[in-house]
């Protein structure tokens, strides 16, 4: 059985040797000052901080004291509490002091909604696997005979085309899914853009309202990775039943499928771009020097 959440089933669909290593094999590359061992880089921990500020101001709307507290915690178990070139703590404070002014709590659905969840994770099963995923926001008309969740992105550029990437989302697909089967009502989706930089701007988007084919559709390609997932686990485990991690990223970095077009996604070189580029029977040495094992959030 494999555990799968949305974000790491889209990974493993762009490239599957980026997913075997770095959510499979639970690896992060040494070396990324200021930044937990739990995170990809400094923007996903931004992103982290972001999401706690919003979580708690959600919470407690009439004391922003709680947001305050929830992004200084955030920050420093984050980055340490130590500032990057890119992202400083002055720079989340000033984010956030954006968010509460601008943001809504159910945008362009019209209703009115109480919350059913706010940052929590819900888990469904999928024949043998387990979707799993947080969610933002989560609310209902009262009734439940309507539900909307908003989905909280930090992104360093907003506008049109950003907009318009959400209609082909995997992620959001599959989030659309796992409400679906845990409530019975396919609900309506908003993405919240929260724009890094001083001064911030949001700007929310409806999700498409896909119909259950194509939401079958996002099942299938879910299904695909986690029975990859679930192979690659299968054959790296002893006979004992214990999982022997130098097994298994051997086979992920080297008899994985890789996808040249992903190596430089987003502007930034994959952090498993060195692997790929050493000789395969040098890789699990590569691997053992240069990069550690976290803990991920979703087990």
């Amino acid at each position: 059985m494999a555990k799968l959440s949305p974000t790491r089933a889209q990974l493993g669909g762009r490239c599957y040797r980026r997913h075997a290593l770095g959510n499979v094999g639970t690896l992060t590359k040494i070396g990324r000052a200021g930044v937990g061992p739990s995170k990809s880089g400094p923007d996903a921990a931004f992103g982290t901080v972001i999401h706690a500020m919003a979580a708690a101001h959600w919470r407690h709307r009439d004391d922003p004291d709680w947001s305050n507290a929830a992004l200084e915690d955030a920050w420093l178990a984050e980055f340490g509490g130590v500032d990057t070139e890119k992202y400083s703590l002055e720079m989340a404070r000033a984010i956030s002091e954006g968010y509460r002014r601008q943001a809504e709590f159910a945008p362009l659905v019209p209703g009115t909604f109480i919350p059913i969840m706010i940052e929590e994770r819900i888990e469904v099963p999928i024949a043998n696997h387990i979707l799993t995923f947080k969610i933002d926001r989560m609310m209902g008309d009262g009734t439940q005979d309507k539900m909307v969740f908003v989905d909280t992105k930090t992104a360093g550029r907003l506008g049109a085309q950003w907009a318009k990437g959400w209609d082909i989302s995997l992620q959001m697909k599959l989030y659309k899914l796992g409400v679906y089967l845990k409530w019975g009502k396919v609900p309506d989706g908003v993405i919240e853009g929260v724009l890094k930089k001083v001064p911030t701007r949001i700007e929310y988007v409806l999700l498409p309202e896909w119909d259950m084919d194509i939401l079958r559709e996002a099942e299938q390609q879910f299904m695909m990775i986690a029975n990859q997932d679930d192979t690659l686990l299968k054959l790296a485990t002893r006979t004992d039943g214990v999982i022997d991690m130098d097994v298994l990223w051997n086979i992920a970095s080297t008899l994985t499928p890789f996808n040249d077009n992903d190596c430089y996604a987003y502007g930034r070189p994959c952090p498993f771009l060195d692997v790929c580029n050493t000789t395969p029977s040098e890789r699990l040495p590569l691997i053992k020097v240069n990069y550690e094992t976290y803990e991920p959030d979703w087990t």
